[in-house]
């Protein structure tokens, strides 16, 4: 199971659970210090959140033409987004100076968050693959983020 949620300005709580062996998302919803609801919406095959999306796209080997398309559950629809490695750029970070790897994201985004221009997502061209800037230019205005610092984890790994 995997459970995101979101707040918005209006003290909006979002959480939802995605049940793989049954294939659906489970979500519990409250709004405004309003009571909860609960609801229950079916689960496309490889569905993922935003979050989970870019970390897809992290943990493959990447190169500059590649591309993949997975369904993405935003609380409220699915929808179909593809990624794709465009260009392989020097990237001046707060952490420095570093060859990165550039994947732009698109789908059929509606409304206000509706992007002008794909947004983008720059990964470390290494073995990490650190996503280091993003950049989303949106009707409400331009949203630039970028990687301060990093800190490895424990390998976990078998």
């Amino acid at each position: 199971s995997q459970t995101r949620s979101a707040r918005g300005g209006m003290g909006r709580r979002e959480k939802f659970r995605y049940d793989r062996a049954q294939r659906r998302i489970h979500g519990v919803k409250q709004a405004g210090g309003k009571p909860e609801v609960e609801s229950s919406y079916e689960a496309a095959e490889g569905v993922v959140d935003l979050a989970a999306a870019a970390f897809t796209v992290r943990n493959r080997s990447l190169k500059v033409g590649d591309e993949l398309a997975m369904p993405i559950f935003t609380g409220l629809i699915t929808y179909q987004m593809k990624a794709k490695v465009i260009a392989r750029e020097r990237l001046t970070t707060p952490m420095g100076e570093r060859d990165c790897l550039k994947v732009d994201f698109t789908a059929d985004w509606k409304g206000l968050l509706a992007p002008r221009r794909p947004l983008a997502l720059w990964f470390t061209d290494d073995g990490l693959h650190l996503p280091v800037r993003f950049e989303a230019e949106l009707l409400l205005g331009t949203v630039v983020a970028e990687l301060r610092t990093f800190f490895p984890g424990k390998d976990t790994s078998p």
